[in-house]
């Protein structure tokens, strides 16, 4: 994949984060 700047990290990082974890049983923060 594409790694993206710290900046963009932090705003789409966090939030695909709860998404997979929405989509997954388990989160893995």
């Amino acid at each position: 994949g594409t790694i993206m700047n710290r900046s963009q990290f932090r705003k789409f990082g966090i939030p695909v984060a709860e998404l997979v974890a929405t989509m997954r049983p388990k989160g893995a923060a």
